[in-house]
C-alpha cells in the first residue's frame, strides 16, 4: 500500500535548511526538470540520509545533478541515453563531482550507491527495469519522479504495484514516491 505524507514531513527533519538553487530560466516542461519543491524534497533527502555517492537516472538539462552536487558532498553519477547541447553543471564548480554517462540505463554496471533517483524512460519496462537495478545497488534510499503525472501514464500503477512489497511514500503536492531501506523514521 503507498503511503502519502507531507513535504513538511520530510522538512522537518532537517538541521541546516539553507538549500541553493539554480532557477531555470525556461518551464519545468521544456527544461524537463523537476519543480522546485521537488528538487528540495531530493536535496533533503540526500542531506538526511548523508549519502556520499548518488544516481540518477535521466539527465535532461542537469539540473538535478547540479543542485544534489550543489547542496550536499556527495558524488553525481547522472546518466541520460542523449546528450543536449548544454547540461547546467557544465562549467560550475560542482562539475568536478558530477559524472556524465551517456548510456541507456538497462547497459549500466551494478554498483553501489546510496541514493537512486529514477527519472528516466517512464514505459512499464523502463520503469521496472530501472527499478529492479535500483534494489540491486543496495541503496540507502530510492527515489521516482512523475508518480500521478497524466504524461507518463505507467508510473503510477508499476509503483502502487511496488508498494504491496516496498515501504513506499508519496510526497502529496509532488510526483515524487521514496523508499528508505531503514524506514521513514
Amino acid at each position: 500500500m503507498m503511503h502519502h505524507i507531507r513535504p513538511y514531513q520530510i522538512f522537518e527533519r532537517l538541521i541546516d535548511t539553507q538549500i541553493t538553487v539554480m532557477i531555470p530560466t525556461e518551464s519545468s516542461a521544456k527544461s524537463r526538470s523537476v519543480m522546485m519543491l521537488e528538487t528540495a524534497l531530493l536535496i533533503a533527502v540526500a542531506r538526511q540520509t548523508n549519502v556520499s555517492s548518488i544516481l540518477e537516472i535521466g539527465t535532461a538539462y542537469g539540473y538535478t545533478a547540479l543542485h544534489l552536487a550543489r547542496n550536499t558532498d556527495a558524488n553525481v553519477t547522472t546518466v541520460d541515453i542523449d546528450s543536449p547541447v548544454v547540461r547546467m553543471y557544465k562549467g560550475e564548480p560542482e562539475e568536478e563531482r558530477i559524472n556524465e554517462v551517456c548510456a541507456d540505463s538497462k547497459t549500466l554496471p551494478t554498483r553501489s550507491y546510496q541514493m537512486i533517483f529514477i527519472d528516466g524512460d517512464h514505459s512499464a519496462s523502463g520503469i521496472m527495469a530501472d527499478t529492479k537495478y535500483a534494489f540491486q545497488c543496495s541503496p540507502s534510499v530510492v527515489a521516482w519522479h512523475d508518480y500521478g503525472n497524466a504524461d507518463y501514464p505507467d508510473v503510477k500503477p508499476y509503483l502502487d504495484k511496488v508498494s504491496d512489497a516496498y515501504e513506499l511514500f508519496h510526497v502529496n503536492d509532488s510526483w515524487l514516491v521514496f523508499w528508505f531501506r531503514e524506514g521513514l523514521g
